[in-house]
C-alpha cells in the first residue's frame, strides 16, 4: 500500500517486536531517503523535519500489532492482507498474486519474491 504495509511475524522464542519494527522502520526509511536523495525527488524535502532528535521522519513513531494465536485467525489476518492491494482505493494489482510485495504466489504457486517467506503451515500444525 501506498502509505502503510502489513508483515506477519513469528518468534519462535522471545517476542522481539518493537526492537524488529524499530529496525525494519529504520533500514527502510534510510533505503528510501538515499533513494530520493541520489534521485533529486522532490520528495526528499517532503520527509524533511525541524526536529532536534531527526533530520528526517518517513515513518509514525507507532505500529498496530495483533497477537495470533491461532491457525484460523493466522489465515483470516493472511486473507485480509492477500486481498488488500486489490481493494478500489488502492487498486494496486488486478490479482493478489500479482501484487510484488505479498506473500500470495508463494501460496499459490510456491513461487518467491522479494521477500523471505516462512510457510505458516510449518508452525501451525
Amino acid at each position: 500500500m501506498p502509505n502503510h504495509f502489513h508483515i506477519l511475524l513469528y518468534f519462535n522464542e522471545e517476542n522481539k517486536l518493537s526492537d524488529t519494527m524499530r529496525d525494519l522502520k529504520k533500514k527502510c526509511a534510510f533505503e528510501i531517503r538515499k533513494h530520493l536523495e541520489a534521485n533529486k525527488s522532490p520528495l526528499f524535502n517532503w520527509i524533511r523535519i525541524a526536529n532536534e532528535k531527526q533530520v528526517f521522519k518517513f515513518w509514525d513513531d507507532r505500529f498496530d500489532d495483533v497477537w495470533i494465536g491461532s491457525k484460523e485467525l493466522l489465515e483470516i489476518k493472511l486473507e485480509y492482507i492477500h486481498q488488500s492491494p486489490l481493494q478500489s482505493h488502492w487498486n494496486l494489482s488486478e490479482y493478489p498474486e500479482d501484487y510484488s510485495f505479498c506473500s500470495t504466489a508463494f501460496y499459490f504457486q510456491n513461487e518467491n519474491n522479494i521477500i523471505k517467506i516462512i510457510d505458516y503451515r510449518d508452525i501451525f500444525d
